[in-house]
């Protein structure tokens, strides 16, 4: 089990800030985690790369989830966490 849940969370941020965020993430030593990745910019082949960052101690897990607001997105994270955020 996971020792921590992260929630990352785009609206409209460009793969790349996105990625650059998320490789920073799959780089973390001494620690197992879930990471949550709730996209309001779904793009079907970002998604899989994502996914692919996915090691024994960080699991990587996209969630498509409908544009509507940062506070949704957050909402949507608390919902879908299944550990300590």
């Amino acid at each position: 089990m996971a020792d921590v849940t992260i929630a990352v969370t785009r609206y409209d941020e460009p793969d790349q800030l996105a990625r650059d965020a998320l490789d920073s993430l799959a780089r973390q030593q001494d620690v197992a985690a879930d990471v949550l990745f709730l996209d309001q910019r779904h793009n079907p082949v970002f998604a899989g790369a994502v996914e692919g960052l996915s090691s024994p101690e960080i699991q990587f897990n996209v969630h498509p989830i409908a544009a509507h607001s940062l506070s949704f997105a957050r909402n949507e994270a608390i919902r879908a966490a299944a550990g300590d955020i």
